[in-house]
Parts: C-alpha cells; sequence; structure tokens
C-alpha cells in the first residue's frame, strides 16, 4: 500500500491533488491512496509522529501561508521522520528557489502550478509512476503489526493480532472485519487488504483469513474456527492450502 500526503494552504488545490492521484491509482490499478491532506505542516508532522508511516509519497507546496514551517522547512523534518520519503515540490516558477531547495532536500520533482491544470496532472502522475517504482526498490518489506481503514470520518487501526477475518458484506464495495471482540463494517476492496496483508490467505472469494488465529480447520465442513470460537467458510480447492499455512508453514 503507497501512502500518499499532500500539503497545500488552498482547500480547493487540495481537494484538486486528491482527485488526480484517485483517478491515477484506478487508471492504473495501483494499490495506494491519499492517506492525509493538510493545510499546514504541523498537521502532517504531527501524524507522521503518531503514524510511524514509512515510504510515503509527498506532494508539498513551497509556500504555506500562515505556518511557521514554509515547505522546504517541512521537507527536511519530514525526511528526519520518514526516512524513505519521495519528495515532490507543488510551487511557481522560480530558479533560484529550485536551487536552494535542491542542495538542501532530496526532491523527486518540482510541479509548476502556472503550467496550467492540464500539465500539473501529468506532473503529478509522472511523478506518481516514479515515486512507486522507487519506494519498490528501498523500502525493506516488513510485516505488518496493525490494519487502517477509512470508517468515513478518519482513519482507524487494528492489531493484527486481533483480527480472524474480513469477508464482503452485501453492501457494494463494503467490508466485514471479524475481530475477537467485534465486527466492523467499512468501505473497501479486498484485492487492497489482500495487497496490505500479505501473511492472511484468501480461502474463498469472499473471505480473507488470518492463518495465525486459525485454531483448528474442520476438513468435512469447509470450515475454519478461531481462537475465540469464530467460524468461516473455507472452498474445497482451498482447504489444503489453509492446513499447509497453519500447521506447516515453513514448508
Amino acid at each position: 500500500m503507497v501512502n500518499i500526503f499532500l500539503c497545500d494552504d488552498e482547500q480547493a488545490l487540495l481537494d484538486r491533488y486528491e482527485q488526480i492521484v484517485t483517478d491515477y491509482m484506478k487508471t492504473k490499478k495501483r494499490v495506494g491512496q491519499v492517506f492525509f491532506k493538510a493545510r499546514n505542516g504541523y498537521d502532517l508532522l504531527i501524524l507522521l509522529q503518531e503514524s510511524g508511516n514509512q515510504g510515503g509519497v509527498y506532494f508539498l507546496d513551497i509556500d504555506l501561508a500562515n505556518d511557521e514551517l514554509n515547505g522546504i522547512d517541512l521537507a527536511v523534518k519530514i525526511r528526519e521522520l520518514d526516512p524513505y520519503a519521495q519528495i515532490a515540490f507543488i510551487s511557481i516558477h522560480d530558479e533560484l528557489l529550485m536551487e536552494m531547495i535542491g542542495s538542501r532536500v532530496s526532491v523527486l520533482n518540482f510541479i509548476f502550478k502556472d503550467n496550467g491544470l492540464t500539465q500539473v496532472t501529468a506532473d503529478i502522475q509522472a511523478t506518481l509512476d516514479s515515486a512507486i517504482k522507487f519506494r519498490d526498490q528501498q523500502v525493506p518489506e516488513e510485516v505488518p503489526t496493525y490494519f487502517e481503514y477509512d470508517n468515513g470520518l478518519m482513519f482507524e487501526k487494528v492489531n493484527i493480532d486481533e483480527i480472524n477475518y474480513f469477508e464482503t458484506a452485501h453492501k457494494t464495495r463494503y467490508l466485514i472485519l471479524h475481530r475477537d471482540s467485534s465486527l466492523i463494517e467499512f468501505s473497501g476492496r479486498m484485492l487492497d487488504i489482500e495487497a496490505q496483508l500479505p501473511n492472511f490467505l484468501k480461502v474463498h472469494k469472499s473471505i480473507l483469513v488470518n492463518p495465525d488465529k486459525v485454531v483448528r480447520i474442520d476438513k468435512e465442513a469447509h470450515q475454519a474456527i478461531f481462537d475465540n470460537g469464530d467460524t468461516c467458510d473455507v472452498a474445497y480447492r482451498k482447504i489444503d492450502e489453509l492446513v499447509k499455512v497453519v500447521y506447516h508453514p515453513q514448508c
């Protein structure tokens, strides 16, 4: 999952950049999202400190009005928190400023607002292509310790070791997260969950299981049983694969 961060003091531009990124992800079928957008650098830094995000892609305005941090200082602080950050600036033409920035921050791209919306869109898309390629090469693979989702109002996270399985809901583009003590329904795609949680196993066209939580497999009933007593269906052709993952993970 590629997390993208936007920072600009104009809300209309933030919304426009978010739409450009969202359209890009759909068109290119990339697994990514606008994780956070902010009108000042302070909010973005607080979010990074709390989330511990690594390998993010950042689009920053240089001149952040009514903010103690300008975009350059913000980029320096982002780099301290996220050493794998891919940073691009969106601003107006200023060759001397670009040279000065380049001496302080390693920048993926400069995107000029005064080139017009069509060119800005193309530049953001090209920057995302490059950023994702670099990220895949540089960011070490880590097994996530929690799952992040959008509940419609804010991003939430759940510890992986509390999750039994995901299943598709009856409502289109909604999923249900089955955890030890509750159910959580949220908007999302199973494909994105699979990408974010590579250690989970798809055991049915509509079910993604956490193998670490499976305590028993009923091969006759085609069911997985979890440590809190919950059960879920397992497709016939997936039974043997689940058995192997649960009982012989090194094979």
